[in-house]
């Protein structure tokens, strides 16, 4: 397959970043990978209490501080936070 002569500049950003990773080591895969993991983890853990927060501020019609005490437990116990 020959190359592509007329490229959007995301295409072509696209393509590089194609080319840097698949030039790169199993090593330095496996490490990039599990950096962009940790990476997704601690955003979803901090958006997950973030929500706790403002559902504590509101007074929402039916959920009491019970349920939201209840909720956050649940979300330490499978790991959300």
């Amino acid at each position: 397959m020959g190359k592509i002569k007329k490229q959007t500049p995301a295409q072509k950003k696209t393509h590089d970043i194609a080319v840097k990773l698949r030039k790169m080591t199993d090593e330095q895969l496996v490490e990039r990978l599990s950096m962009a993991q940790n990476t997704v983890r601690e955003s979803s853990t901090d958006k997950v209490e973030e929500f706790l927060r403002e559902l504590e501020e509101e007074s929402i019609r039916g959920i009491g501080k019970v349920t939201i005490k209840k909720i956050g437990e649940f979300a330490k116990a499978k790991g959300y936070i």
